[in-house]
């Protein structure tokens, strides 16, 4: 499965909504809407403010996809390199540890 690649940004708010777009050229349009965050400041959930904190989130998320891929990789090197293991599960018998974590993370990101 893939997600809508490129920087995902935030557009001006309205009096109604957060939308998280990406820039790009496709088929004619300059922006693609990855996500609309509608909001009514007198609703029982966060409102404006908490509609905008979800939007940077979501803005985020190609960007936090790809550092926990490199962390990954790193320690996965790094375990092949010098022979320690990456998973700290096995190790602390608590699981699970942030590798793992973030296995389970990029997985759920990916639809697997």
């Amino acid at each position: 499965m893939e997600h809508t690649k490129g920087e995902w940004e935030i557009s001006p708010i309205d009096n109604l909504k957060v939308i998280v777009k990406q820039q790009c050229i496709r088929q004619g349009q300059s922006q693609i809407t990855v996500c609309a965050i509608w909001y009514e400041e007198r609703a029982y959930w966060g409102g404006q403010a908490e509609a905008e904190a979800n939007a940077h989130l979501i803005a985020a998320a190609p960007d936090l996809l790809e550092a926990c891929k490199s962390l990954v990789d790193e320690l996965e090197g790094i375990e092949q390199d010098d022979g320690i293991t990456a998973c700290q599960c096995l190790i602390t018998g608590s699981p699970p540890c942030n590798y793992c974590k973030a296995k389970q993370v990029i997985a759920e990101a990916e639809g697997e």
